[in-house]
């Protein structure tokens, strides 16, 4: 069993060899404000709201992610970029959730996302030469089409091709007559990780990262559509030990697609009952002519849980286990 401060001393360890990492590539580390007057409006991502002094959608909120500023870096014309930061989610606590943990977040110009998987291989292997049990991680790619073939028996395009057709509820349709339970009003995004949840994840193998790429174009966020298909979007995620650990873009570079987007994720916060947000025009003009531009985000605590083999997130960040009486 590690100690409280071994934890500590291993995660020096290996914040100082991630951060070796990125400089000896040429990377800039960046620091980007924590308070935001308004996030991305991502309608599963909720922020904490650091102040009540004016009405709810001008408050101050802590950053769900330092993407957007350090987009709005980019722009200034850095090519490599990183920072290491405390990101701040209003998630309910578990074994997987903290309202407040360490992400790193790195950007490349002139990159493509299989850059942005061989950083990720890197950064892996350091977390587990950290735990002492050093072997070379096995990275496995399927798409969404592929998986959702093998695990759920549903043809993710044929069903989008449907909902590209105006049929916006297919897939919801598919689950309720094989008998899953969705809530009422649930959308097509629910219906989507209702799959993910109940046949996909289960079924990922733990000994090796599950590299999950082109998802669903209604989920791209700020990721750019496929080039040679508009129903998905050019976009991975990286599963280990059931865990999603990583999550990347290729850029969306075009600020009316982004504008769009932002607009129908306030509706759908809307139709949900939460705040909408206003949307920061200045990013959206800091994207014009920025060359093509990889990113990826990676939860550092969720890693360090895995490679470490801890049982609960809250093991692997100082002070975030609740004070027990005395």
């Amino acid at each position: 069993m590690i100690t409280d401060s071994n934890i500590l001393k291993r995660r020096h360890a290996f914040m100082r060899a991630l951060r070796a990492l990125f400089d000896d590539q040429d990377f800039t580390e960046v620091e980007t404000p924590y308070l935001l007057q308004a996030n991305t409006p991502d309608p599963h991502i909720d922020p904490i709201f650091a102040s009540t002094h004016f009405p709810l959608a001008q408050s101050w909120q802590l950053h769900t992610s330092p993407e957007i500023w350090l987009k709005k870096a980019l722009n200034l014309g850095m090519a490599k970029i990183y920072e290491i930061a405390r990101v701040f989610r209003d998630d309910p606590p578990g074994r997987f959730h903290s309202k407040e943990f360490t992400m790193i977040e790195w950007y490349r110009t002139q990159a493509d996302l299989i850059d942005m998987l061989d950083d990720c291989r890197k950064i892996f292997d350091l977390a587990h030469q950290e735990a002492q049990d050093f072997k070379p991680l096995v990275f496995k790619e399927y798409s969404t089409q592929d998986l959702f073939a093998e695990h759920a028996h549903i043809d993710l395009q044929a069903v989008l091709n449907e909902v590209k057709s105006g049929n916006h509820l297919k897939l919801n349709q598919i689950l309720k007559d094989r008998g899953d339970l969705l809530p009422d009003h649930s959308t097509l995004n629910d219906a989507f990780f209702l799959v993910m949840i109940k046949y996909i994840e289960p079924r990922l193998p733990p000994e090796q990262a599950t590299v999950i790429s082109r998802w669903p174009v209604q989920l791209a966020a700020l990721a750019a559509p496929c080039a040679d298909n508009d129903l998905f979007c050019d976009r991975f995620e990286i599963y280990y030990q059931g865990l999603e650990i990583a999550n990347a873009y290729q850029e969306c570079l075009d600020a009316k697609v982004l504008e769009e987007r932002f607009l129908q994720e306030n509706d759908q916060r809307k139709s949900m009952q939460k705040p909408v947000f206003a949307i920061d025009y200045a990013f959206l003009n800091a994207l014009a002519g920025q060359p093509k531009t990889a990113g990826i985000a990676l939860g550092i605590d969720r890693l360090l849980m895995a490679a470490w083999q801890k049982s609960c997130l809250q093991d692997l960040i100082f002070g975030s286990k609740s004070a027990k009486k005395i």
